[in-house]
Order: C-alpha cells, then structure tokens, then sequence
C-alpha cells in the first residue's frame, strides 16, 4: 500500500505543478483576447472617423479561442484527476 500512496502522491504533486502552468497559460491566452479586443475597439473607433484601419486581429482570433478552450479543458482535466487522486489518498 505504501507504495501505491507514494505513487499516488508523487503524482498528485505532478498534477498540482501542471494545473499551475496550465493556470498561467490560460491566463496568458485570456489577456491576448483582451489586447485583440481592445485592438479591434479601437479599429471600430478609426472606422467611424474614416481613419484608416485594419483588420488584422480578426485573422488570429479564432486561434486564440482555440487555445484559451484547450488550456480550459486541461486545467479542467487536471483537475478532475486530482480531485480524483485526493479521494483515493482519503480512502487509503
């Protein structure tokens, strides 16, 4: 049984480091939305002035919900299974 908590711990630590970096990444890929959001703000305002503008933030954004729906699907993930490996800790 020691070690299969031992297992389960070390791995549950493992989980702890990447559900922290996969925080980071979501929050990363969040702000670019934002920053393109704001670009786009901001064309919308150049437009309407008849200034000139462009459109070059709408060629990356559908990329960038793409990975801001990844990083949340594996920060959901990780943390399923540690909630998963918690319970097992507990039951041991």
């Amino acid at each position: 049984m020691d070690a299969t908590k031992n297992a389960v711990e070390l791995r549950l630590a493992d989980i702890e480091w990447m559900t922290k970096d996969a925080a980071r990444k979501l929050a990363d890929y969040s702000k670019q939305i934002m920053r393109r959001a704001e670009e786009a703000s901001e064309m919308v305002i150049a437009m309407e002035s008849n200034a000139p503008f462009g459109c070059s933030w709408i060629d990356f954004l559908e990329d960038d919900l793409l990975k801001v729906k990844d990083a949340r699907a594996e920060l959901q993930n990780l943390h399923r299974q540690g909630q998963l490996l918690r319970m097992i800790l507990r039951a041991e």
